[in-house]
């Protein structure tokens, strides 16, 4: 068994794998309000945690956007953000109501899920940033 991966200062209610140049990586959501990335070769983190969510963070998923490694988070404080994992910002903002699972499709669309319904956001290109 590895090395435990510490830093969030509340429960992790969500994690997903993905590779960020070459780094097998995990990205994990947490009560704490902050997405961290960590280096599973090492188990420490990966740059600054991704703050910006207000509320626990619930879910999260992993994918390339026009080659730009993104995470995508959904949160209590009723928002899903896109990540760009290279530089730890968020790319899009999207207010919900009650957002509660995420993934993105191989096409970069967007699929939340809301308790007892889903919903899909066909992302749109506009200046180089995710626009759903």
């Amino acid at each position: 068994m590895g090395h435990p991966l510490t830093g969030h200062t509340g429960e992790v209610n969500a994690v997903a794998c993905t590779t960020l140049d070459g780094i097998p990586a995990a990205v994990t959501a947490s009560a704490d309000t902050t997405v961290r990335v960590w280096d599973l070769r090492t188990s420490q983190t990966i740059g600054d945690p991704l703050i910006g969510h207000t509320g626990r963070v619930t879910a999260v998923a992993c994918s390339m956007l026009n080659g730009m490694p993104a995470a995508v988070t959904a949160s209590a404080d009723k928002t899903v953000r896109v990540w760009d994992l290279r530089t730890g910002t968020a790319t899009a903002v999207v207010a919900l109501s009650a957002p509660y699972g995420v993934a993105l499709t191989t096409t970069g669309d967007l699929v939340v899920a809301f308790q007892s319904d889903i919903a899909l956001y066909r992302r749109q290109r506009y200046d180089g940033t995710a626009h759903f």
